[in-house]
Parts: C-alpha cells; sequence; structure tokens
C-alpha cells in the first residue's frame, strides 16, 4: 500500500482548494489515540462531555447543582462522594484522589434565578469559593449571547477554561427560533457544545424540567425534547422519594455502570445531606407516587402522549413501541391503548413511502 498522502495527489482534490482544511482532519483509526472515559466525579459527570440534570421545579436542582459547584471550586468531595455511603466501592487510591481534588474553575450560567439575590448566597453557604467561579449576571445585558452554538460561548470557554460549565435551563440558553421539541433542530445546537467538550476537556451540566405525566419516568419525564437524552452521555434525574427525601437516579451512563441512587433529606440549613442509598430508579419512585387510581393503561396513554410531545407530535409506530417496552408496558396493552386513542381521534396512524419503502407512523394533538 502507497504511504503518499492520495489527498495530495487526487486531481479532483488539488482542484478544490477550500476543501483542503475538512479534508486534512480525516483520519485512519490506527493514527488516532484510543483513551479511557476521564471523571470529573467518577461514575456520575464525565470530563469533557454532557450530563443531564433533570427535575420538577422545587425538588432541589438548584440546590444540587449548587452544592457541587461549591466542593469542585474548593477541591471537596462532593455529594456525590459521601464516603459514609460507599464504604467499600472505591479503592483506598480512589479516596485520597478526591481528598486532594484541586480547587478546579468553573462557570455556571442562570437564566432563571439572580446571581444577586439567590445564587451567591447558595453557593456561599455550599462552601465554594467565590474567585473560581465566573458568571453572567442577566442586569448585564450580554448574558443573552450565551446560545449554544454561539461564537460568544466558545470563545469564553476558549479563554475561561473551566473545569464545569453549567446551564439552567438549557432552555433559556437555545438560538432564537429553536424549536425544543425538533429532533434536528436541537442536535444541531448540542453537536458544537459536544466538539467544545472533547476540545477544552470542559464537562457540561445541562439542567432541565420534566414534564407532570402521570405514568412517564426516564427520557418520557424530560420536558420538550428528548435529543438531550441522546447527547448526554450520563443522565441525573431528581424527584421526590415519598418519604420526606429525595432522590437522585443515574438512569444512562455511556462510559460505566449505573452509580447507585442516592437519597437526600435536607438540613435545617436547606441543604442536601447524602443519608441512604438505594437500588431504585426513578422508574419505581415515580410509580410508587402515582395516586392509586392510576391503572396501568391510564398510564400507558399519558406515555404514549408524553413520547410524542418530546418527538414533536409524530414518532414511527415500531419506535413509539420499542420506548413503550422499554418503559415497562406489554404489548397487548400498548396495542389496547393505543387502538382506543385511535377510535377517540387522539391519535392518527399513517404511512410514508411505498410498497418495501414504507414506514408506519403515529401522531398526536400535536399535529392534528
Amino acid at each position: 500500500m502507497s504511504n503518499i498522502d492520495p489527498i495530495l495527489t487526487n486531481p479532483d482534490f488539488l482542484a478544490l482548494p477550500e476543501d483542503l482544511d475538512l479534508l486534512s482532519r480525516f483520519r485512519t483509526l490506527d493514527t488516532i489515540p484510543e483513551e479511557e472515559a476521564q471523571w470529573l466525579v467518577p461514575g456520575y459527570l464525565p470530563q469533557g462531555q454532557i450530563t443531564l440534570l433533570a427535575a420538577d421545579g422545587g425538588v432541589g436542582k438548584t440546590t444540587f447543582w449548587c452544592q457541587l459547584l461549591g466542593a469542585l471550586s474548593s477541591g471537596r468531595p462532593t455529594l456525590l462522594e459521601d464516603k459514609s455511603l460507599f464504604p467499600d466501592s472505591q479503592s483506598q487510591q480512589e479516596s485520597e484522589k478526591q481528598d486532594t481534588r484541586p480547587p478546579l474553575p468553573i462557570a455556571f450560567f442562570s437564566s432563571e434565578d439572580s446571581v444577586r439575590k439567590k445564587l451567591k448566597k447558595r453557593l456561599r453557604h455550599a462552601g465554594a469559593t467565590m474567585m473560581n467561579l465566573i458568571t453572567l449576571e442577566s442586569s448585564s445585558g450580554a448574558l443573552g449571547e450565551i446560545r449554544l452554538g454561539s461564537q460568544a460561548l466558545s470563545d469564553f470557554l476558549h479563554s475561561y477554561r473551566p473545569a464545569l460549565c453549567v446551564l439552567d435551563p438549557i432552555q433559556g440558553f437555545l438560538p432564537q427560533g429553536v424549536n425544543m421539541a425538533a429532533r434536528n433542530e436541537i442536535r444541531a445546537c448540542l453537536a458544537p457544545l459536544m466538539a467544545l467538550g472533547e476540545e477544552l476537556g470542559t464537562a457540561f451540566l445541562l439542567v432541565c424540567h420534566t414534564n407532570k405525566r402521570a405514568g412517564a419516568w426516564g427520557r418520557t419525564r424530560l420536558a420538550d425534547s428528548a435529543d438531550l437524552w441522546d447527547a448526554a452521555r450520563s443522565v441525573l434525574m431528581m424527584g421526590a422519594a415519598g418519604d420526606g427525601r429525595v432522590y437522585l437516579s443515574q438512569e444512562k451512563n455511556n462510559y460505566a455502570t449505573l452509580q447507585p441512587t442516592i437519597l437526600y433529606t435536607f438540613s435545617d440549613s436547606g441543604l442536601l445531606v447524602p443519608s441512604a442509598l438505594s437500588q431504585k430508579r426513578d422508574r419505581e419512585f415515580q410509580l410508587d407516587t402515582q395516586p392509586p387510581k392510576a391503572s396501568k393503561r391510564e398510564g400507558c396513554r399519558e406515555a404514549i402522549l408524553s413520547l410524542l410531545e418530546s418527538r414533536g407530535g409524530e414518532m414511527a409506530s415500531n419506535e413509539l413501541m420499542d420506548e413503550l417496552k422499554q418503559a415497562g408496558y406489554s404489548i397487548a396493552t400498548v396495542r389496547r391503548v393505543r387502538d382506543s386513542m385511535k377510535q377517540e381521534g387522539v391519535l392518527h396512524v399513517f404511512s410514508k413511502g411505498q410498497r418495501n419503502a414504507k414506514q408506519w407512523f403515529v401522531s398526536g394533538p400535536a399535529l392534528e
């Protein structure tokens, strides 16, 4: 095999000098090093990647990420690494690494909460090292320039190079005119963020709201867009455990096994205090807290509507079926509920394509 670079010898490439920069970036796999995933917080927040934090309003997600930033900015173990909860799961070397974590530069942007009136106090109570935290106040007028894919965000990250960047809520940092429920639009927004993470080593914590639908859990609980779930390498869901505590359940982990669910109580000062581990996930907690009258069929109906809403009102029929099966519904239940909703006029089933290329789709109220 010749060692001559085909890009330099192919006349078609030489005739298109404007494409040389792109073409020069292609690599054969033997020239690309193989790397293990690195962790900002072992098992929970991968370095240089997107982590999603989703919860209902009032559960404590802002308190959670403020305490996370407080620990990282001051070099302390986080509330995801409490040694009293993980006595046997970490080696002595890992424990020592957590104890000697250096204070890290952290960025956060909130389009909902005032830095002066709320967040600085929360971070102070969380023991944050203020000089290691950087943000923009909404009163500065510049916060609106921090959008996914914007030059302003890219310039900031290249200049400051934070170990972690929090965007709360992610809906507040989308480019103008982007439809959160449109899959292709959200993917295009997240692609530059993923590239920046790989380039700079910055981890991103994207905070999003959840919907209120009964019978929904995991990705079906995400408000607006399931693309956030797909782009994230780690997904953390928070909710009320039903006994006065809140839970944090890892629902997705691309680089390791799912970490244990952590239960938290609140201290008198309003801080989250790790209290126990649990094997339950978001699904079990959501089912436990549903009203007793909610039947399996009612839950399936709500799950169908939630999935269709997250996909802009339309899904491939087989994809919808797969999602519902993963959520724990039987094929028979799904078919009965789907047929009932069709008769009511709530669902519309139709096909696209011809003959062997034909594919069936389901649409909901969003497209009616």
